[in-house]
């Protein structure tokens, strides 16, 4: 009998345990608050947004006016070419993208953006691809300098 009582007590006591209070207001969307968390620089994404317009449009010049520092001449209009024509052998032409947050990390800055292409299947059919492309950029005498990029 003690020992049924004992066994009782346990279970409630432990019922008891996994209780807490819920605040009653409305929480916020999970993607306004990291927005609201992280400000993104209206630069940096000026930067990404012109580097993807420059992928879509086939555009060299346009992506290379936004490079500086080591990029600016490591990437050539040949390599711009190349890496161009890889990606849309891959996954087909760029056809649209948005800035979707930053990321919280120190020093530099990490940017999301999502990216949709469109290619032709081997039926003959449409298909449509998103990917993921992140900048990582930093500030270097006050002006935007792309210190790495590319499609996830």
């Amino acid at each position: 009998m003690k020992f049924g009582i004992l066994i009782a007590a346990l279970v409630a006591a432990g019922g008891l345990c996994g209780c807490r209070a819920i605040d009653c207001e409305a929480p916020e969307k999970p993607a306004e608050a990291a927005a609201a968390a992280i400000p993104a620089d209206a630069r940096e994404i000026k930067v990404g947004d012109t580097l993807l317009k420059a992928i879509q449009e086939n555009n060299y010049k346009l992506f290379a006016s936004v490079l500086r520092g080591e990029l600016a001449g490591e990437m050539t209009e040949k390599d711009f070419d190349t890496s161009r024509e890889t990606i849309t052998k891959q996954f087909g032409e760029l056809k649209e993208f948005k800035f979707l947050t930053a990321l919280k990390t120190p020093t530099v800055k990490n940017l999301i953006w999502q990216v949709t292409f469109e290619r032709v299947g081997t039926q003959e059919q449409e298909i449509e691809q998103d990917l993921l492309f992140r900048l990582v950029a930093g500030t270097v005498d006050n002006q935007v300098e792309v210190l790495s990029f590319g499609f996830l």
